[in-house]
């Protein structure tokens, strides 16, 4: 893998986990409501919800320390995964009316097929950085702006596959 590439999407993965672990912190009730329906529990305790932030973030802080950056893309790997499992199951549940958590509280996005495949793409991507670096480049102005943009691009396709996802469900919906 080209390590221009490698390095985009672990800044993209830092973005991805950062978000999500301090929306997750940001709306601690709200997440605990929604973690005690993906589990069929009556309650989660808070503390549960600020470990899976302080584990998010914890893998946006391996992700960008060079010496266990390896550790922050497998962990990444198994969130993700983890994640489209849960909406997976949720799915064969029939509880397709769930609140995917993707974009906190403010977001009316249900769990759907799209975004298992969208969470399954972004597990692609960690594991493809995975792969040793074929390609050491120069590192001068040009390729920090490509491997910038390329970073950028990704969280621009990932915040629009997730437009697209809420919007097919709101036109769906008033049908």
């Amino acid at each position: 893998m080209p390590e221009f590439f490698v390095i985009a999407a672990i800044l993209f993965l830092v973005w991805l986990f950062g978000v999500a672990g301090v929306q997750k912190l940001r709306s601690v009730s709200w997440y605990a409501t929604l973690m005690a329906r993906y589990l069929d529990r009556q309650e989660v305790p808070h503390a549960w919800v600020r470990f899976v932030a302080a584990v998010e973030l914890a893998c946006c802080v391996l992700l960008l320390v060079p010496a266990t950056s390896t550790a922050g893309l497998v962990l990444a790997c198994v969130l993700l995964l983890g994640y489209a499992l849960l909406m997976f199951l949720q799915l064969r549940r029939g509880k397709a009316d769930m609140n995917c958590g993707c974009a906190g509280p403010a977001s009316d996005t249900s769990i759907s097929s799209g975004l298992i495949y969208r969470n399954l793409a972004c597990a692609l991507v960690a594991s493809l950085s995975l792969a040793p670096v074929s390609v050491t480049v120069s590192w001068n102005v040009p390729m920090v702006l490509v491997t910038g943009l390329l970073s950028i691009f990704m969280v621009l396709i990932y915040s629009a596959s997730e437009q697209v996802i809420a919007n097919s469900q709101r036109i769906a919906g008033a049908f």
